[in-house]
This record gives C-alpha cells, structure tokens and sequence, in this order.
C-alpha cells in the first residue's frame, strides 16, 4: 500500500521495468523525504538525482560563481583595462628605409619644431581626412605621450659610411626619429619612404621599386 502511494504522488506508472523506487526511500506516512533517492533502469547506469530545492539553488550558484584563481582583465592600479604589447624585441633592420631626400627632410622639420615637445614624426597608415572612402599614407608630428608601445622608431641618423644606423644603435639615443604607426606597420614593412616635397606627403615604393597604393 505505500509503495502504491509513492507511485501515485510521483505520477509514475504501474510498469515498475522502467523505474523502481527502494521501499526504504518511504517513510512512515508514505512520503518521500527531500533527499537523494536512486532511479534503477535495466538499460542505464543508475543516477542520483537531487530533488531538495536549496539543493538545486545551491549548485546553480555554485555554477556560476567565478573562481577565485581568475585573474582580473583590468589593471589594479589605473582601474582600466589592460591591454596586451608586444614584447620587446629590437629588429634588426627598421621597418622601413629612408631615402636621403626623406632623411634631410625630416631632420630639417625637426629642428625647429612647431611644438617644443615634439620628440619626431609619426608616419600613418589611415582614412582620408576628406572623408572619402579610401585610406591614405600621412605623417605628422608627434609628441612622447603620442607614442604607442607598439608603434616603431626608424632613426634619422646615418653612421660614417653612410649607412642608417640600426634600432639597437638608436633605440634609446634620444634623438629624434620618424615612428611607424602600428596602423600602418604591417602594410608598409620592407618598403622605401621618399617624400614629395611640394605636396607635402609621403611616397612608398615596395620591394620592387613600384610605388604602394594604400587602397591595394
């Protein structure tokens, strides 16, 4: 009669092949007590199932509770997020090369600067101010708090051969230099800078001697 009783409240059917309940899960009044009780099935691996209600509350918080160990995406003292860099690993050859028109016209820009923080000019790689669809190569001047960790200094500089000299020599000279916005970096790697010097505007020529359309 209590097994009977059992079966009704759970809403199961007399066919006891599918599921049994152990008799000694029911109490005296015929109720099941909030605790596990074990479903056998002659097909499946017996599972345990809990059926108490603060122990279904208590493992979905525990669910979704972070872990302790996760580490934290903001910065603890600047409370922003931080933010991945490069590794610091001097090149061997800048990024780009100078030709000599380019190098004597930046110096010269350089040595009377609109701004007496301008530590060098920054070469870009972004959309056409005129609002055009279409991207462009510009440089203008720059000042330290400008600069990118992974934006990458070319120096102005040339040794007594002639020959520029290489970013390990001049990588904290504190000289003046033309930086190679990591926005353009990538698409200008390996090229020859010149300048048009009535307009003002950078000219890059790749690996070829043809001159780069930054819209390829």
């Amino acid at each position: 009669m209590r097994l009977h009783t059992a079966k009704t409240v759970l809403g199961l059917h007399a066919k006891s092949s599918t599921a049994l309940i152990r008799p000694n899960s029911i109490n005296a009044i015929g109720i099941i007590p909030c605790r596990h009780f074990t479903l056998l099935s002659p097909v499946r691996t017996s599972e345990t199932r809990p059926q108490c209600f603060f122990a279904q509350q208590s493992a979905a918080y525990a669910s979704q509770t972070r872990p302790a160990f996760q580490a934290s995406p903001f910065d603890p003292k600047s409370g922003k997020k931080a933010t991945k860099r490069r590794g610091q690993i001097i090149p061997r050859k800048a990024a780009v090369q100078l030709t000599d028109k380019a190098r004597q016209f930046f110096r010269l820009l350089l040595e009377k600067p609109p701004r007496p923080n301008v530590v060098g000019i920054m070469l870009n790689y972004d959309q056409s101010a005129t609002g055009e669809p279409r991207m462009v190569f510009s440089f203008d001047f720059v000042t330290g708090d400008q600069i990118d960790a992974q934006d990458e200094g070319v120096s102005l500089e040339i040794l007594e051969d002639g020959s520029p000299k290489t970013p390990a020599e001049t990588l904290n000279d504190g000289l003046p230099k033309l930086y190679v916005s990591h926005n353009a970096f990538l698409k200008v790697l390996g090229a020859t800078l010149d300048v048009d010097v009535e307009a003002i505007k950078p000219i890059l020529y790749d690996r070829e001697g043809n001159v780069m359309d930054p819209n390829a």
